[in-house]
């Protein structure tokens, strides 16, 4: 059992930690925030590429057109019967949105 001066030192420790001041949300969510700009980046990036012909249409789509037509694809019967069958496609459906 714990000595009484060590329950005191771990209460008085545990009363410091409660009045730290509070961490602003940009130290918080510094990554995430980083992590989304950076993604939203690379999409935009790719949209510009592909709206101005920069991208060869060929060979890459517009994410907006990936978008729309996952959309149109996802409700209609085909796709459930397509994916039931490969169950790895799961995991690629998963990532697509």
């Amino acid at each position: 059992m714990a000595s009484i001066s060590t329950q005191q030192g771990l209460a008085k420790e545990i009363r410091n930690a409660v009045n730290l001041p509070p961490i602003p949300w940009t130290e918080r969510y510094f990554s995430l925030l980083w992590g989304v700009i950076g993604v939203l980046g690379c999409l935009l990036l790719w949209q510009i590429g592909a709206a101005t012909g920069l991208l060869d249409p060929l060979f890459v789509s517009s994410p907006v057109e990936v978008m729309r037509t996952a959309l149109s694809l996802i409700p209609s019967k085909e796709f459930g019967v397509h994916l039931s069958r490969r169950p790895n496609a799961y995991f690629s459906v998963c990532l697509s949105l």
